[in-house]
């Protein structure tokens, strides 16, 4: 396993849209799913 350093905060977060975009789901879809965790 490699030891990269940890991951800031920008590069989690074009992990994550670049995750979401391979997915199909919309703004409001993503905003329903989140609101009870919000």
């Amino acid at each position: 396993m490699s030891t990269s350093p940890p991951a800031s905060a920008a590069e989690l977060r074009q992990r994550a849209l670049r995750l979401l975009a391979r997915r199909e789901h919309s703004r409001a879809e993503l905003a329903r799913k989140l609101a009870p965790h919000a």
